[in-house]
């Protein structure tokens, strides 16, 4: 893999946690309303969810640099649409500025489902699997230093220019993207798109067939889906009343909500750091419940926050130890699923374990107009960690953990 893709990947990388910086923050300084910032943000994950079945069939349809090329297009072009249209209106009319950034929460999330599931796609294709981990670990190292710097750079945009101008520069950020892209592999050095024969309604439905079998006849499957749909209210929850809680509620600029950002992202480096000394001491499970423990006790510390600082403490490990938890899932799905199945049986997953972010957002913007968004955040905190435990969603045994047999 050359340097060219990982460029690549950078500023795609870049772009989307910009874009989710930046969306539910103007939301909020425009509208002052914390429910319409979790609306906003609720969309935004419903598209990326809803979406990545979709995404997965098109990459197995159409080439896939074009297919990468076409969607960096498309999200600079509804980007300065975007950012013409707010320059336009000037801060007068609040309703068409809301569905304009709705709209491009929209292409965000379309982009973002896309993006992702081909450069995994691309990775595959392109590298030897025993230096896959050795590249992955570069990939992921991208990834966290675009999450680190996208809300400092984006932050100090904000300083010295208006929103507008701000998302006019994404425009650049795509080109770059498209350009290393280009530059970095051609597609006939990739596999042809191996999956026309079917529509993409037959072959969606046969592989929500596939997925909806696991789901029904593994217990330990469904163990790990419920638990990580219940992290994820507690995750989702904070996401959604970030900007609002850190500008409405402790009454800090966006560069702090910035540093909020850049605090998680560096406690996700930390916990991926403790998990390598880790690793070979405990097991999947035992990190699964030190994980959800610590996102549990962060969901707290942040709710009952009176100060930033503690709710700062609290944010970062929620965002630090959803890392580990994603290691404990990946692991024990990977035990739990046939290798030929794995691929046909994740879109049903993603959705399953996702949509509780935009449901997040949902219970935030209901609830907002009754209690205050640190409220809303122990209340799931509350529910999410009594009903784990509860089932005892950890639970595990030697019959449970091996293989199931191919479901096709």
């Amino acid at each position: 893999m050359n340097i060219y893709l990982y460029l690549n990947r950078f500023m795609t990388a870049l772009a989307d946690y910009g874009l989710m910086f930046l969306i539910p923050l103007f939301v909020f300084q425009t509208t002052q309303s914390a429910q319409l910032a979790g609306l906003a943000f609720t969309i935004e994950y419903l598209v990326k969810v809803f979406f990545s079945p979709v995404a997965g069939l098109l990459i197995d349809r159409y080439p896939l640099i074009k297919l990468m090329s076409l969607v960096n297009i498309t999200r600079a072009f509804v980007s300065i649409l975007v950012a013409t249209g707010l320059f336009i209106l000037d801060g007068q009319n609040s309703q068409v500025i809301f569905t304009l950034v709705v709209l491009l929460s929209v292409f965000n999330g379309l982009g973002f489902a896309i993006n992702f599931m081909a450069q995994e796609s691309l990775l595959t294709q392109l590298i030897a699997p025993k230096y896959f981990a050795k590249v992955q670990a570069k990939v992921q190292s991208l990834e966290q230093t675009a999450l680190v710097t996208a809300p400092i750079i984006f932050a100090a945009a904000l300083s010295i220019a208006e929103f507008h101008w701000v998302l006019a520069s994404f425009i650049f950020i795509f080109i770059i993207a498209n350009l290393a892209l280009i530059k970095g592999v051609k597609q006939d050095k990739l596999d042809g798109p191996s999956d026309r024969l079917l529509s993409l309604k037959q072959r969606l439905a046969a592989n929500f067939s596939v997925g909806q079998s696991y789901l029904f006849k593994s217990k330990p499957l469904q163990r790990i889906v419920l638990s990580t749909f219940l992290l994820n209210i507690i995750y989702g929850t904070l996401l959604a009343i970030g900007a609002p809680a850190v500008i409405g509620y402790f009454g800090k600029e966006a560069a702090s909500f910035a540093s909020l950002q850049t605090a998680g992202a560096l406690a996700s480096i930390l916990v991926l750091i403790m998990i390598v000394r880790l690793s070979d001491r405990t097991t999947p499970t035992q990190l699964g419940i030190i994980a959800f423990i610590c996102v549990s006790l962060g969901g707290f510390i942040s709710g009952f926050a009176n100060s930033f600082e503690l709710f700062v403490i609290g944010a970062m490990l929620i965002l630090g130890f959803d890392g580990m938890f994603n290691i404990y899932i990946r692991t024990r799905r990977m035990e739990i699923i046939a290798r030929k199945d794995y691929n046909k049986v994740m879109g049903l997953l993603m959705i399953v374990n996702n949509v509780s972010k935009p449901l997040s957002g949902f219970i935030v913007f209901s609830l907002g107009h009754w209690f205050s968004v640190l409220e809303i955040l122990i209340f799931a905190t509350a529910f999410a960690s009594i009903l784990t435990f509860s089932l005892k969603l950890f639970h595990t045994s030697e019959e449970e953990s091996t293989l199931l047999e191919s479901t096709e």
